[in-house]
């Protein structure tokens, strides 16, 4: 057992708040946890210790959240406010439409240390924050409140009370109306674009960017507010080609076709449009244009090439473009690689950016479109290092072993193949790479790292026996071993490794906070009772492991 006398009421106290801060407990979890807190904070109140506390701005804000008043109280009267965070409580709590928060600290907390413009500003974004937002500037002092952010706020989630109260309140001549018209039609909110275009002239509004953001809008509301701007004002105020490119590459079909009924197609570039369209993966956009504009109107090579770069295996659009034969009833693949590997061998004579599809090919272990570039392009032309090393990045372990079995050693970085499959736990490339010739050029301590960061034991220990250990970090080994239960692993360090140079302290804090107690016990076995009494090393061993066991029920030690 833990000697209690470790234990000391400042490291219990930080802890215990760690433990609730994030947390949203049941009422009864509740309780129990705040009545310990309670109990460590006068604790700590009567030893005159508070000071020394480290998270007390957590404790705030979960006092505040669970609306614990006794905590709050005792906080806010023993302690300077200006280490407990009120401010960012407050303005929390106005997010979250916490009324019974806000209302207390403003009623008992020293304004000064309260951010009245961002508190106004985060209820504003709130859909019922208006009763809320009249009793704060009825209670503070609101000459200082710069009011435009929150008539923004408002604009953007569509809240017409709070928009209208806000312009009675404090008149015209206090906002931005271009900003709040620009997201009004951004967010879909026609009720507040008609309320700010009928309260301020037209040298308010910059109408090109609002026409540009009510194209953007996924709003079903979209076609209706921007034929209420087109109507409202000189159509010749407004960017077509610009509305119907953000348009199609939001994909907004809807007001797409809307522009396309009111205007000239000539106003347009819908080769431009169509790109926009391909790129972002907006297919039901792309099939309206194909089927609604003249094909010499788009660049159908340049569309195809945006479609194909996308990163979405869907096909829908690249199928718009490729003529298949209507007779042929065998059974097509759906995948986009195979699509590509056709496009690539059908068309010896393409010109396209090779290292750019290599590059996709191996993050995405598309192996048959990697050897058919290897094989077919001229490897002067492509960087065959970087693509491997991506396919290793990855994880695509058949990649990594064509590559090895086929490439010239030249074309390969074998130290960054040897570090990434250590991570991914691939041993038997871990093996390959490991057998080759230029195995001294190898730095096997990465490697090493990599396999304990990602908990690839079977590689650490290959590792440890196939190589010379003064190739490794031993106390960093040592001290994955313990973290993640390695016994084996463990046992072969003690067995191997001169125990002056490994970190101990550090090896018996990571078992005790994972809970590995098998370990724990072969350490203080293991080890002089000196070397592990330090003060430092009981510091760090209650604060990782006694209150861990105490707050979160693990066994006993």
């Amino acid at each position: 057992m833990v000697d209690n006398t470790l234990f000391d009421v400042t490291t219990a106290l930080d802890c215990a708040i760690g433990g609730v801060k994030d947390y949203v407990f049941d009422q009864g979890d509740d309780n129990f946890i705040f009545e310990t807190i309670e109990s460590l904070l006068q604790s700590c109140i009567d030893k005159d210790v508070l000071p020394y506390i480290t998270n007390l701005k957590g404790l705030m804000r979960a006092s505040c959240f669970h609306f614990n008043k006794t905590i709050i109280q005792l906080l806010i009267e023993k302690v300077d406010n200006s280490f407990l965070g009120v401010d960012t409580v407050m303005n929390e709590a106005c997010s979250e439409g916490e009324d019974y928060v806000v209302k207390w600290l403003v009623e008992h907390v020293d304004n000064t240390f309260l951010n009245f413009n961002t508190a106004i500003s985060n209820i504003c974004s709130r859909p019922d924050g208006l009763d809320l937002a009249m009793w704060l500037l009825a209670n503070i002092d609101d000459k200082e409140i710069e009011m435009n952010t929150s008539f923004i706020n408002a604009c953007s989630n569509g809240n017409h009370d709070l928009l209208k109260w806000l312009l009675e309140t404090c008149g015209r001549q206090s906002f931005d109306a271009k900003t709040a018209l620009n997201v009004s039609c951004l967010n879909g909110h026609l009720s507040t674009v008609q309320y700010i275009i009928e309260r301020f002239d037209i040298q308010h509004f910059d109408l090109t960017t609002a026409m540009i953001k009510a194209c953007r809008s996924q709003s079903a509301k979209s076609v209706e507010i921007g034929n209420c701007i087109w109507e409202k004002f000189n159509h010749d105020l407004f960017d077509k080609l610009k509305a119907m490119n953000n348009a199609c590459r939001y994909g907004n079909l809807g007001i797409a076709e809307w522009l396309f009924e009111r205007n000239n197609i000539d106003v347009f570039d819908m080769s431009e449009a169509l790109c926009c369209a391909c790129q972002c993966d907006k297919s039901s956009v792309v099939k309206w244009i194909i089927s609604n504009i003249p094909t010499e109107k788009f660049n159908v090579q340049t569309a195809i090439k945006y479609a194909c770069g996308n990163n979405s295996d869907d096909l829908s659009i690249i199928k718009f473009f490729v003529k298949t034969d209507r007779n042929d009833k065998s059974e097509h693949d759906s995948k986009k690689q195979n699509l590509i590997l056709k496009i690539l061998k059908n068309n010896t004579y393409l010109s396209c950016d090779y290292n750019s599809i290599l590059s996709k090919a191996c993050s995405e272990g598309w192996i048959d479109i990697f050897k058919w570039i290897i094989t077919k392009i001229d490897n002067t032309e492509i960087n065959i290092t970087d693509a491997v090393n991506k396919a290793s990045q990855n994880g695509r372990c058949e990649l990594i072993n064509w590559s090895l079995s086929n490439l010239n050693p030249d074309q390969i970085d074998a130290n960054t193949l040897l570090v990434e499959a250590s991570g991914f736990g691939f041993i038997e490339v871990v093996q390959s790479i490991s057998s080759r010739p230029d195995k001294c050029k190898l730095n096997f301590k990465n490697a090493m790292n990599d396999a304990c960061e990602f908990n690839r034991s079977e590689v650490v220990t290959w590792l440890l026996k196939n190589n010379a250990k003064d190739m490794f970090d031993l106390s960093m080994v040592m001290s994955a071993a313990c973290r993640n239960g390695w016994m084996d692993t463990l046992n072969w360090i003690l067995e191997n490794a001169d125990y002056m140079l490994l970190n101990i302290d550090c090896a018996i804090i990571e078992a005790c906070a994972a809970g590995n107690i098998n370990i724990v016990r072969l350490l203080f076995s293991t080890f002089d009772k000196e070397l592990l009494t330090n003060k430092n090393y009981q510091q760090e061993y209650v604060k990782k492991v006694a209150m861990r066991k105490l707050f979160y029920s693990y066994s006993k030690i």
